[in-house]
């Protein structure tokens, strides 16, 4: 494509050292010929910016900003879309490898949906991403807006079932940043991620475009292998205080279109089930239903679906926190 546009991947990395060199040579080897890689080094301790310093050297195409302090994922990629020459981003993770066809397959689709469905509103581009866990079992999560019809999920109903569980049609899957693209002004209107959110901050930021309007593109293939590496912020505990944040951060709104309250109690008893399984799930599920049994059959309907999904994450945190003594 002679016109074809530069097109940035950013990649965030803390202490990867295992993992850099294939994450980096896959987003080196994409058939999208104009791309630079921008990585940001989060003050990792382990020799990973040695690394990079090094790969920097041999390939012009590499930039790396090295931070003194770590501040999470969040703020690492804010970094990147401040120096970021493309005009669209494409986001990887150090510790995944995309397709070599993914840029180019992410850049015509949303081409392709901003000409005929958008009306000028900002997209989200996801891919679905094959989960690898260490025991070698693997799952294919599917992306948030992926259907066969077009166009996609957009809006504040899109926030609705983030948020709430509201019943929307092909806004079930997962909106993960390893497999997230869109332009540059997308991520700079919406005034990037939230550096106060060391996780989910990815869920946040798909809420926080929703509510502004933002169409959701979601693609089939599983174009982003990622490889399901443990992380001290990554347990239980973490991921639903994030969640809890991210409920408070946007309580006016989950108000205004149905019962706070209700939504706080639903995710905590998500959580507890997820530690301590099927007793756990009973037990809060009981008093819960007793007071909104409607809701509580919603919610239990939509999760089915997706059980062996959760599973496979549930086991895959609760091992992440034993491992760190949060359990």
């Amino acid at each position: 494509m002679r016109d074809a546009p530069l097109i940035t991947i950013g990649m965030t990395a803390y202490n990867a050292r295992l993992s850099i060199r294939a994450a980096i040579a896959s987003a080196l080897g994409q058939c999208w010929q104009r791309l630079e890689l921008v990585i940001v080094d989060d003050a990792s301790t382990d020799g990973t910016g040695e690394i990079l310093t090094a790969l920097a050297e041999r390939d012009r195409r590499i930039r790396v900003i090295r931070l003194q302090r770590n501040g999470g994922v969040a703020r690492a990629r804010n970094h990147i879309l401040a120096v970021a020459r493309g005009s669209h981003v494409a986001f990887f993770d150090d510790d995944d490898v995309s397709e070599p066809d993914r840029i180019r397959v992410q850049f015509q689709s949303l081409s392709v949906y901003e000409a005929h469905h958008s009306g000028g509103a900002p997209v989200l581009c996801h891919t679905a991403r094959r989960q690898v866990f260490r025991d070698g079992r693997s799952c294919v999560l599917p992306a948030l807006g992926q259907s066969q019809n077009a166009p996609g999920p957009s809006g504040p109903s899109v926030a609705r079932r983030i948020l709430m569980g509201a019943a929307v049609p092909h806004a079930t899957g997962t909106c993960a940043t390893s497999s997230q693209f869109a332009r540059r002004e997308t991520y700079v209107r919406a005034g990037g991620f939230d550096p106060a959110l060391r996780r989910s901050e990815d869920t946040d930021l798909a809420v926080r475009l929703a509510r502004a309007g933002a169409h959701f593109l979601g693609l089939p293939s599983p174009l982003v292998i990622q490889q399901m590496s443990p992380g001290a912020d990554k347990t239980l505990a973490q991921e639903h205080q994030a969640m809890r944040k991210i409920l408070a951060k946007h309580r006016d709104f989950i108000a205004a279109h149905g019962d706070y309250d209700f939504v706080c109690r639903w995710l905590d008893l998500k959580f507890r089930a997820q530690e301590h399984g099927a007793a756990a799930l009973l037990a809060g599920l009981l008093p819960l239903a007793a007071r909104h049994p409607w809701r509580c059959a919603h919610r239990l309907h939509q999760a089915l679906p997706r059980r062996g999904e959760r599973r496979a994450q549930a086991r895959f945190r609760r091992a992440i926190s034993r491992a760190e003594g949060g359990i």
